[in-house]
């Protein structure tokens, strides 16, 4: 039969004659209409995002910078190597999902179709978080790694201070912030300004960052490593932290030491230690009077309270985020135990209404109900208490670890005391809009409907 003749075999071919700009293409190249969007990166293109995305240099530089300080003794290079296989499962479920679901993009347009739109939504959800967390992240590292480095490193070389106090100016924090936000503010205008722009700009600077490494590595390969010095370690401690390092990064030498390390100084710094009856508002103003008064050359040298070791200062900044997190999630718990129940009603109406039939009352059909929401809280308590304790715990002394502060186990004695009875309580008032809904059921209309 012609194809004309087939009403399915014409409306397929007007739909593969018609793109979304109107323009009449080949016979069977479409399916369906177009959406329009046309295809602007090339494998090249989407390779150079993908490792910018995944920030393959900084997790190499964090694991190798950060590793063997946080945990002794360790090999890094082993663990990335488990990690990296264990990924290689995870790049081949994407790897599959690309090829069944082509052009689509996205962790909810995968998992939605494999798992369930609730999962789909949550994940994607996170990851919106984290790519959040890690555009900020990679702003203040391009601010305090690369602007604030490159002014130091060109200040002192040229023994320029103005270059010098740039690189200590922008790596404080409201140099990071506001010159961090303008560099997002910046990325997100590109982003905004077209795909083709965009792709073209990411190609020069790919093109820059691998000229800079060729020229790291040339450097440190043919570089001399003449003239080194034996030291002996005595201990370990910390630092003050400054513009360019933390609490622990540097080390404690002898002024023959720093001489045989380093010609030169950038700033010095100096230490003073007051007694407890000393200490007071108005301490730094005395000293500086006194210090004046001492030695006039001295007039001009500022004192002032050192800035707080900034791991402990950040977690003051979140000293209420537990309790809020915590917060958080017994309200989930609410709704979930609520909607269960609910949905148990709703659902088990007909046995409801059998056993009414059979010569239930209605308190005990309430009954039922509040068993049900006070099991569901003794199986949450049974398994939540200790899961939590010992998560708690574990999460706290990696944090303790991490900073320096000491780890002291955290035992919340009243809440342990009070989140049984009051998790019991919260159950059964819950229970008591689903127990009446149970209780008032129209035990001839399901009946009969059933």
């Amino acid at each position: 039969m012609p194809l004309s003749q087939n009403p399915a075999n014409a409306s397929s071919c007007a739909l593969a004659e018609v793109t979304a700009s109107g323009t009449s293409v080949a016979t069977g190249v479409f399916s369906r209409k177009s959406s329009g969007l046309i295809r602007v990166g090339g494998t090249l293109d989407v390779f150079i995002f993908n490792v910018g995305l995944v920030s393959v240099g900084i997790a190499i530089a964090y694991n190798q910078y950060y590793g063997p300080s946080l945990y002794p003794g360790a090999q890094p290079w082993i663990s990335t190597m488990f990690a990296v296989a264990g990924m290689l499962f995870v790049a081949a479920a994407f790897y599959c999902w690309s090829v069944i679901f082509p052009r689509s993009g996205g962790v909810y347009v995968f998992l939605s179709r494999t798992i369930s739109p609730g999962v789909a939504f949550v994940m994607s959800l996170i990851e919106t978080i984290i790519l959040l967390y890690y555009g900020a992240l990679a702003a203040g590292l391009i601010v305090q790694v690369g602007l604030s480095s490159f002014f130091g490193a060109v200040g002192m070389v040229g023994r320029n201070a103005t270059l010098t106090s740039w690189g200590v100016t922008v790596a404080k924090p409201a140099g990071v912030f506001w010159i961090g936000a303008l560099i997002i503010i910046v990325a997100g205008a590109l982003l905004i300004s077209g795909t083709r722009r965009y792709f073209t700009v990411q190609r020069v600077l790919f093109v820059v960052a691998v000229a800079g490494l060729a020229v790291i590595a040339v450097v440190m390969l043919a570089g001399s490593r003449k003239g080194s010095v034996r030291f002996h370690v005595v201990g370990s401690g910390l630092v003050p932290t400054g513009p360019h390092n933390g609490y622990a990064d540097g080390g404690w030498v002898t002024s023959h030491g720093y001489d045989a390390l380093f010609r030169g100084f950038k700033f010095h710094v100096v230490l003073i230690t007051l007694a407890p009856s000393a200490r007071g508002p108005h301490a730094a103003q005395m000293l500086n009077a006194a210090i004046t008064k001492t030695d006039k050359r001295l007039k001009g040298i500022e004192l002032g309270t050192p800035d707080p070791i900034p791991a402990v200062a950040e977690l003051k900044e979140v000293e209420q985020l537990p309790i809020l997190l915590g917060g958080f999630l017994a309200l989930l718990a609410i709704g979930a135990v609520g909607h269960a129940l609910a949905t148990a009603v709703r659902r088990r109406s007909h046995d409801f209404a059998v056993l009414r039939a059979l010569g239930m009352t209605q308190r005990q059909c309430r009954w039922v109900v509040v068993t049900q929401a006070s099991v569901l809280a003794a199986i949450g308590l049974l398994f939540g208490i200790p899961i939590g304790l010992a998560v708690g715990r574990s999460v706290w002394r990696v944090v303790a670890d991490y900073t320096p502060i000491a780890y002291v186990p955290p035992m919340a004695v009243l809440a342990l005391l009070l989140i049984a009875p009051g998790a019991l309580l919260l159950a059964n008032l819950l229970a008591a809009w689903p127990g009446r809904r149970a209780a008032r059921l129209r035990v001839a209309h399901i009946l009969r409907a059933e």
